[in-house]
């Protein structure tokens, strides 16, 4: 008996029935496939974007029209809005704001290295109390 069956590669979309249920369907005339989400992973299907066929990941079976990665977009990162302020109104620094700012960069160093090795010497200087007590 011939095989009347015609071999092509599905070219997948999503479809969300009303009651919550998720397919993914063949979208090319003539064919009839249903699959579960799910169980399209890894499975072979034609782009929406350039019609190249490839391998459906994690993203694409999230997409109602999965496309593959070498049409993938990714929609740039907004700037926050102090960042967008500084990008448009503040120059770019002067010699004598650099200074200011590498001084006071410096004097917050230098205490927080003075704090810490009073610190540390406190520390020790208990811990050489508390070893001469116990022996």
């Amino acid at each position: 008996m011939a095989n009347t069956k015609e071999k092509h590669v599905h070219k997948f979309r999503r479809h969300r029935y009303s009651s919550g249920n998720v397919v993914f369907f063949c979208a090319l005339p003539d064919c009839k496939v249903k699959i579960d989400p799910a169980l399209s992973l890894g499975k072979r299907s034609l782009c929406w974007r350039c019609g190249e066929p490839f391998i459906l990941s994690e993203y694409a079976i999230r997409l109602a029209k999965p496309h593959c990665e070498n049409c993938h977009k990714p929609k740039s990162i907004p700037l926050s809005t102090e960042d967008q302020l500084r990008q448009d109104w503040i120059h770019p620094p002067t010699e004598t704001e650099k200074a200011a700012t590498q001084e006071l960069v410096s004097a917050v160093a230098s205490d927080s290295v003075s704090s810490l090795k009073s610190r540390l010497a406190s520390v020790l200087k208990r811990a050489a109390e508390e070893e001469d007590g116990e022996i």
